[in-house]
């Protein structure tokens, strides 16, 4: 991979410790990639900060960080954590609750903006940017719906790529890493939370590692397009679901699709199913 004197500087230690090993493993995840370079990101999103999902392994993580004096050099967000239950409903252990704080206060002082599941509400990205986002329905609903661009990427790694401010150039970040691989026509659509839903759990069984053109659903709404592609991220590891009309300049992809794989839904059939 092609690094500039900035990023070859940053690899050999001349930033401190947290931005080597961050420019480490990221150089070292886009080299298994072919990605030729890095790119700058304008917001990563960490997952996985919840004592719960981490443990006392990735408390000591990201305490090597903040200790190291780490900081984003972008904007950041979190995904939420353990919540302290009120005593009505019963309480955590003390330990927990304590290495929980611990966390939460180191990413903060590493300049984390937010605690949500959801960055677009706090940060709604622009068509075209590049992100560095680790949890699958902001990224599925970035790509699709959006047009900013964002690989799924693991929580570790999201918060190191928000240390340098850049990500690998491959996956979604090229425009070959957009084409879908898959075609998807939805016939009878009723506008729904539940058969969008069900719908993004079918095409997510159909299309498992392929990004998928769909249509049929041009009038779905904004929200039940998010439990469309929540439910196509819990089956399917692509990264985005190109809608017909919806998915800005979704028809640009339709001159590419003759080589692919062709599906047809209809509703009525989930329906009946549910009867």
């Amino acid at each position: 991979m092609y690094l500039t004197r900035e990023e070859e500087a940053i690899l050999n230690g001349e930033l401190g410790y947290p931005y080597a090993l961050a420019m480490k493993v990221v150089v070292a995840v886009g080299d298994s990639l072919k990605a030729e370079r890095l790119i700058p990101v304008v917001h990563a999103h960490v997952s996985g900060v919840s004592y719960f999902n981490i443990g006392d392994a990735g408390l000591e993580f990201i305490e090597s960080l903040a200790g190291s004096n780490a900081v984003f050099r972008v904007f950041t967000t979190a995904n939420p954590y353990a919540a302290m239950m009120s005593s009505s409903y019963g309480s955590l252990p003390d330990d927990v609750v304590r290495k929980q704080l611990r966390i939460i206060n180191y990413l903060r002082s590493m300049g984390a903006r937010a605690f949500t599941c959801a960055p677009y509400y706090v940060r709604r990205p622009s068509y075209g940017e590049h992100l560095a986002w680790a949890e699958s329905n902001a990224v599925l609903y970035t790509n699709s719906l959006i047009g900013a661009w964002s690989n799924r990427e693991g929580g570790p790694l999201a918060l190191l790529e928000g240390l340098l401010g850049k990500t690998y150039a491959a996956g979604i970040h090229l425009r070959e890493g957009r084409e879908p691989k898959c075609f998807v026509s939805v016939k009878n659509y009723e506008s729904s939370f539940l058969y969008s839903s069900m719908l993004g759990l079918r095409v997510g069984e159909l299309c498992p590692d392929s990004i998928p053109f769909v249509e049929g659903l041009e009038g779905m709404l904004e929200e039940h397009a998010r439990a469309f592609l929540a439910s196509f991220g819990s089956v399917s590891n692509a990264p985005m679901v190109v809608f017909n009309k919806l998915t800005p300049h979704s028809r640009e992809f339709l001159k590419n699709l003759d080589m692919v794989e062709r599906f047809s839904i209809d509703l009525s059939d989930l329906r009946s199913a549910l009867s």
